[in-house]
């Protein structure tokens, strides 16, 4: 048995120094030979104290490298034990060896070693190998950090896990069903056609992962192709996905059929469907458009407004390298100039922050349907493909194989290349035009614009003809314009003064002195209204104005839309009505009168803003000539008392 060594409480130690001292004090030579016999038995007690010490430092270490053999046979028992259940099932056994883990560092005073946890202790730990003052082994370790169990005790909730950022959106999962079967991924045309596809996208057309797209679907094999290429990179692009369909309604029960398609198609795929409809024929009708082009600007406004509401950005269109063939050809034979013969653009901007992509653009027909066909996909035939009514049907069915068979093979790929050197070219010629639109454009507003005719003159007919394209496109966006509609603009510049040019039947060009002014046609205006000599009057884009002043208010100004009038012989009612061709006017500050046409072409009025010019008059005489010059009639003098103010502002 280990002797216990006990250690004198610091209280019973002041208490024997006290009586020690009176002891002393009373008897000092009794005090040496006391101190001297403590001091003995001192030595005899610390001599025993280090051999007792010894002796439990051999018994503790001998109990402590046992059972620390012990634990490392049990856990070897354990783990060899564990692994057999491995493989039936890892998750269950995760747990319990993580649980062993802490039993064996309990019971040995070590922590678990791991690769996350590889620090030691200092080399010279004194608490680790020595023993306590009171008896007790002190076992020193280096904190270890603690894992947690993957296990879940019944009835406690999982642990919330937090989705990374594209989880959080919503990112497109392809739904089993529609994933490539293992025949199909090592299939060489599917893989060879996914690559391809996939490493355009990425350096070519710059879509990254998490992009949300907005994928145009007719329910041909060309857009249902390209949903099904998309769906597949979404597993690993992450893309957000959604499918647009635009019901023309030119074919009847076909079109509601092809609808019906699309829709069911992307059920199939777990993809959120969006569709609209809208008479083409009528639409054709009042805008005098070719079915072709009514249908495509309807379709397209229906993309843009999808892509805004769910803010995708990037709306695919499944364009092939034949469509883009057939596009060189048909604006070849209209005239479109360069801009039309450099082929179908890759991506473009479409509207705010979103962009148009072709992702087949690079890719024939041929081999969208062979991929369509190993992939077993379905889709829906559009019998007027077949019609001749239409230029393209005839580009396509008629004169490009005529091509192939009498001259070369390879006129799709000679036509694409051609378009490719040319787009070169407009690109930059592009960019020199639009830095001077900027310079020749002027008096931009929402339904017109004009265009400096000395300046556009000193421009080659070419350059004209690519800045009036770039001026159309920008401000109205209209399509590319033929040769005859260019050369009939530009001829314009040699015309007289008020030659008026049609652009389709929304847009004139009328040839001012200086400008040609380009505007949205407008109703003939013509107002004819009698109204009380003060209140409010709405005359469409404009407003006039009328209320009685103070003669102090009166402050005259350069502003000809504010004018002040004598009120005091001025009858209750006035006539507010458009200027007429033989009205005459006595300005003020002149002796006589003129007429109010010539007047106007004094004050340089353009042609296009003359229809638009009001009159006030009393009913007899014309004394203001709205926002342009008042008259004698009616002029304030020293000794006006009553005042009229006037103004005519816009009503916008």
């Amino acid at each position: 048995m280990a002797t216990k060594i006990q250690k004198t409480p610091p209280a019973k130690k002041r208490e024997k120094q006290e009586v020690d001292k009176k002891k002393k004090s009373a008897n000092p030579r009794g005090a040496n030979q006391t101190k001297k016999t403590s001091s003995a038995v001192g030595q005899v007690q610390e001599a025993s104290s280090v051999s007792a010490a010894k002796s439990l430092k051999k018994q503790s270490s001998a109990r402590t490298k046992k059972a620390i053999r012990n634990a490392e046979n049990k856990i070897a028992k354990e783990a060899s034990q564990q692994a057999k259940q491995i493989q039936a099932n890892p998750a269950e056994t995760s747990g319990k060896i993580t649980a062993s883990k802490k039993t064996a560092s309990k019971k040995t005073g070590k922590a678990p070693v791991s690769k996350n946890n590889t620090r030691k202790a200092p080399a010279n730990s004194r608490g680790a190998n020595q023993t306590k003052k009171t008896g007790k082994q002190a076992s020193r370790q280096w904190p270890a950090t603690k894992k947690k169990s993957s296990t879940i005790k019944p009835g406690e909730k999982p642990p919330i896990v937090k989705s990374p950022k594209h989880a959080e959106d919503n990112y497109y999962k392809i739904v089993q069903s529609k994933k490539l079967t293992p025949q199909q991924s090592v299939d060489p045309p599917v893989r060879s056609f996914l690559k391809a596809i996939e490493k355009y996208i990425h350096n070519d057309l710059f879509v990254d992962k998490n992009a949300s797209i907005l994928i145009c679907v007719s329910g041909g094999v060309d857009s249902v192709t390209l949903l099904d290429v998309l769906a597949v990179l979404s597993v690993t692009y992450c893309f957000k996905l959604y499918i647009a369909h635009f019901n023309h309604q030119l074919r009847g029960k076909n079109s509601e059929e092809d609808k019906a398609f699309v829709k069911e198609l992307a059920k199939s795929y777990g993809i959120p469907f969006f569709s609209e409809s809208a008479n083409v024929a009528q639409y054709v009708e009042k805008n005098s458009l070719s079915i072709e082009q009514a249908a495509r600007s309807l379709r397209y406004k229906f993309f843009e407004r999808i892509a805004v509401r769910h803010k995708a950005n990037l709306v695919a269109i499944a364009h092939s390298l034949d469509d883009s063939a057939e596009t060189f050809l048909i604006n070849l034979f209209r005239g479109s100039g360069l801009t039309g013969l450099s082929g179908i653009p890759s991506r473009r901007k479409f509207v705010k922050d979103t962009y148009l992509i072709r992702p087949f653009l690079k890719h024939k027909k041929s081999e969208i349907i062979r991929y369509a066909r190993k992939r077993n996909l379905e889709w829906r035939e559009d019998e007027s493909n077949k019609s001749d009514d239409f230029t393209r049907n005839r580009v396509r069915n008629d004169l490009l194989p005529k091509l192939q068979k009498d001259f070369t093979p390879a006129i799709i790929e000679i036509l694409n290349r051609t378009a490719r050197h040319l787009n070169g070219a407009d690109s930059f010629i592009s960019e020199y035009v639009s830095d001077r639109l900027q310079y020749l454009v002027v008096d931009k507003t929402s339904d017109r614009f004009a265009v400096k005719l000395p300046l556009l003159g000193t421009y080659n007919e070419f350059i004209q003809g690519e800045i009036i394209q770039a001026a159309l496109s920008k401000y109205y966006r209209l399509p590319i314009q033929s040769f005859n509609v260019i050369d009939r603009i530009i001829g314009l510049n040699k015309s007289p003064v008020g030659a008026i040019c049609e652009v389709g039947d929304n847009i004139i060009v009328l040839r001012d002195r200086q400008l040609l002014i380009f505007s949205r046609k407008r109703d003939t205006f013509d107002f004819d209204e009698v109204i009380d000599t003060t209140g409010k009057f709405g005359i469409g884009r404009m407003k006039l104005i009328l209320e009685e002043v103070g003669r102090k208010d009166v402050i005259f100004t350069d502003n000809p839309n504010v004018e002040y009038f004598d009120m005091e012989f001025m009858p209750r009612k006035l006539q507010l009505r458009t200027w007429r061709k033989g009205d005459i006017f006595k300005p003020i500050g002149m002796d006589g009168s003129v007429k109010i046409s010539d007047l106007l072409t004094n004050l340089k009025i353009p042609l296009i803003d003359k229809q638009d010019v009001l009159v006030l008059s009393d009913r007899i005489d014309i004394f203001w000539v709205c926002g342009q010059r008042m008259g004698e009639k009616y002029k304030i003098s020293g000794k006006s008392k009553k005042v009229l103010r006037a103004e005519y502002v816009n009503n916008q």
